[in-house]
């Protein structure tokens, strides 16, 4: 009876080293609190007697656990690092292909964290681009000369003339303050010359509101304004509709 005592003692105390020295071991390495639902396993494991499997599988376990979590923590940080950077050369530049960069992470990644992170930095983006506004180039200083001589400005401007001025200018704001002149001419060709604008742009800020002067031209607001891809199906879907209103009643 005491040899039977003795060695269920034995056993707790062994169970009790080695629930120990597991715990070290994965406080040692600061891993994820939900790695510690290991700790289960592994106690019904000791009362069975299996040292040697702690030893030499269960640690293995949680080694191959620590690797996964560390290398999918590697990778979110290296892509929000990446998102933020792409985030803040859109801001400072101007330039789409920056933009579209954060896009691919949505499209492209299997991490829900990286992409909502993807996601919330284009919000960042869009926020800042609806509201920085123009360079503030006057309306009136878009001009030209009417055949009979007249000097035409702003509004005054026809249709024709305004996309020739925003084809051979190269001033940002100009360009801008045309595009918002046509956002008042629903004729044929201009949804068009704003889809052509958006397409061809280096720039954020043109497309956005060139793709609002489309929304404008077709009363459909439903369209992200930033979106080339989703107002060019927008503009499939609503153009034979537009061309009819045009025609005379």
């Amino acid at each position: 009876m005491k040899n039977i005592n003795r060695r269920k003692t034995n056993r707790i105390e062994e169970y009790l080293k080695f629930k120990e020295e597991i715990f070290n071991f994965v406080l040692g390495r600061r891993v994820h609190k939900y790695i510690l639902s290991y700790f289960g396993v592994i106690s019904v494991v000791l009362l069975l007697g299996g040292n040697s499997y702690i030893k030499y599988v269960a640690k293995a376990e949680v080694d191959r656990v620590i690797a996964r979590e560390i290398g999918e923590e590697h990778t979110y940080l290296r892509a929000v690092n990446q998102i933020t950077e792409f985030g803040n050369l859109v801001i400072t530049t101007g330039k789409v292909a920056y933009y579209n960069a954060i896009k691919e992470f949505i499209s492209s990644e299997k991490q829900e964290r990286i992409v909502n992170a993807a996601k919330a930095e284009l919000m960042r983006i869009e926020n800042f681009f609806v509201w920085s506004g123009d360079e503030n180039y006057p309306t009136d200083d878009v001009e030209c000369s009417a055949p009979s001589g007249e000097l035409l400005k702003g509004h005054k401007v026809p249709t024709k003339n305004l996309i020739e001025m925003f084809d051979n200018t190269e001033q940002f704001g100009k360009k801008t303050t045309i595009l918002e002149i046509l956002w008042h001419r629903r004729e044929k060709g201009v949804p068009e010359f704003f889809l052509k604008t958006a397409r061809n742009t280096d720039y954020l800020r043109i497309r956005y509101v060139a793709l609002q002067g489309l929304q404008i031209e077709l009363d459909s607001f439903s369209t992200n304004p930033f979106d080339l891809e989703a107002n060019e199906v927008l503009w499939e879907r609503s153009k034979d509709d537009f061309e009819k209103a045009l025609l005379p009643k």
